[in-house]
């Protein structure tokens, strides 16, 4: 005769052993994540503004708010500035095809139409 027993806790696989990266973090395997995003060495002690991109920024938003410039251009060159940074290894056909379709996209969105406003004093 078989008998049943009260019921068990359910069991668990043991965990992989903990693997550590170049840089001794535990968990990871590969180069730190802010090495990844930049393809090369980190430097997160360095706010954005300091590596040009806030004052850019700055620099269109006051030309915009002055009116020296429209919504348009001014969106035209945060393009600019993206697809020469971050797409310049692409061949400039492709640079030009990517330039034009986020120029369409953002000409047609709402949401950045109401934030362009803001920054003009139009709301």
């Amino acid at each position: 005769m078989m008998r049943i027993g009260a019921p068990k806790p359910p069991t668990t696989p043991p965990l992989p052993p903990a693997r550590t990266g170049p840089s001794g973090a535990v968990g990871s395997a590969e180069r730190p994540f802010a090495e990844q995003l930049t393809g090369g060495a980190a430097a997160p002690d360095r706010p954005v503004a300091a590596r040009g991109a806030g004052s850019e920024l700055a620099s269109i938003a006051a030309r915009l708010r002055s009116g020296e410039i429209g919504r348009r251009e001014a969106v035209g060159l945060l393009v600019d500035k993206v697809v020469g940074t971050r797409a310049a290894e692409l061949p400039p056909a492709a640079q030009a095809k990517l330039h034009e379709a986020l120029q369409r996209l953002l000409d047609e969105d709402p949401t950045l139409a109401a934030q362009v406003g803001r920054v003009r004093g139009k709301d």
